[in-house]
């Protein structure tokens, strides 16, 4: 393709440099007048480059003493509701918050919240930056046994 050019992009991160190979094509502007579904080999690189980013948030975020955490309700607890379960993470998160703060730390976090394939059950995956114990943090999800 005459309008094909290649484009490096160097990430540069703590104790590792990435470079991303990537085609660009000049397209012409103008109003897109049909929606069609994205193909398949398409989301599968959207996929992978959205694995990417979130790869290199971590690793230029988050260090070895970093906890990993995974958030489950007891059962009583449980909710099915997305938006719920988003504002108890939300909630959670301000509590983590006022303990780091209490124990002289910054917090830095990421999270996603996603339905279990197998079992359908919400739950929530977080990583946050080290300077509180892991059993504080555990004790302050409310939403556990």
């Amino acid at each position: 393709m005459a309008n094909t050019k290649q484009k490096a992009i160097v990430y540069d991160m703590p104790g590792m440099v990435e470079v991303d190979v990537c085609a660009h094509r000049k397209i012409a502007h103008g109003k897109r007048t049909r929606w069609r579904a994205t193909r398949e080999a398409q989301a599968r690189g959207n996929q992978m480059r959205r694995r990417r980013y979130v790869t290199r948030i971590v690793n230029l975020n988050f260090d070895a003493r970093s906890i990993v955490l995974e958030l489950d309700y007891a059962p009583g607890e449980y909710t099915d509701s997305m938006e719920e379960a988003k504002r108890n993470v939300r909630n959670y998160i301000r509590r983590i918050k006022r303990l780091y703060e209490k124990n002289g730390a910054v917090l830095k976090y990421i999270y996603t919240t996603e339905r279990g394939e197998e079992s359908g059950r919400v739950h929530h995956h977080l990583i946050v930056s080290g300077g509180v114990s892991k059993k504080a943090l555990l004790t302050a999800w409310k939403k556990s046994k």
